[in-house]
């Protein structure tokens, strides 16, 4: 059993970089799915970052990235949404901004506020009162187990909902950038047609899901998500 000494000597941890593993690429690779933090771990903090924990902080990160680059694509379009000439395109097109930017909004908030922040000052709580590396395994094993089932990263239908909404915000935000008034009245049309019907889906399931398991890790994200309940009451049939 070790003992530990805390220290603020940051030569413990080598140099973070970003990586693109050489086995997974392909003419069909998307860089964003398979992108990964490395580091050399030097002794004796290899002992805490083990394959498996490093691997579950890349799966973290691959997801918060994903909702930081939805935030950004939908962010990106205000301009070019204030240049389409025709009045009731461009209100349409600021409905579906307005629409996504609540929900990317609130999920990131929900992620770094809710969950990693609060998770974070636990984990330096126990940290703090740790004196072995067993008991630092346990708290750092509970952190990485608690962040990823608030995130529903091991809950496939929650997760996929939430890809398809990222995928979404990078479909407008193509879809406006490109735009040009032969098109762009039946795409946004039909853009905010499977927009409407993937929210309606995703919150259906969501309270059924939260009736059904009486799941606190839901509630607080469907709170979080739609605080003023303004999707549910919109588009939840029951």
């Amino acid at each position: 059993m070790y003992n530990v000494y805390l220290t603020d000597n940051t030569d413990l941890i080598g140099g973070i970089e970003f990586i693109i593993p050489e086995s997974s690429l392909s003419s069909r690779t998307i860089v964003k799915n398979i992108i990964a933090i490395d580091c050399k771990i030097n002794w004796p903090l290899h002992y805490l970052f083990s394959p498996q924990v490093i691997e579950n902080f890349n799966k973290m990160f691959r997801f918060l990235l994903r909702v930081k680059k939805a935030q950004m694509d939908v962010s990106s379009v205000w301009m070019d949404i204030n240049h389409i000439s025709d009045i009731k395109l461009r209100i349409l097109a600021i409905e579906i901004r307005n629409q996504l930017l609540a929900l990317i909004g609130n999920l990131q908030n929900y992620c770094f506020t809710d969950v990693i922040a609060n998770e974070c000052n636990l984990l330096m709580f126990q940290v703090e009162k740790s004196d072995t590396y067993t008991e630092l395994q346990t708290a750092l094993t509970e952190f990485q187990s608690k962040v990823m089932r608030q995130l529903f990263l091991m809950t496939d239908k929650i997760s996929t909902f939430f890809i398809t909404i990222f995928d979404l915000c990078e479909i407008f935000s193509k879809l406006i950038h490109k735009s040009s008034s032969s098109y762009i009245d039946t795409s946004l049309t039909m853009f905010k047609a499977n927009l409407e019907k993937t929210i309606e889906s995703m919150f259906n399931f969501l309270e059924k899901f939260e009736t059904c398991v009486e799941s606190p890790d839901v509630r607080n994200l469907l709170t979080n998500l739609d605080t003023n309940r303004y999707f549910r009451n919109k588009y939840c049939t029951s």
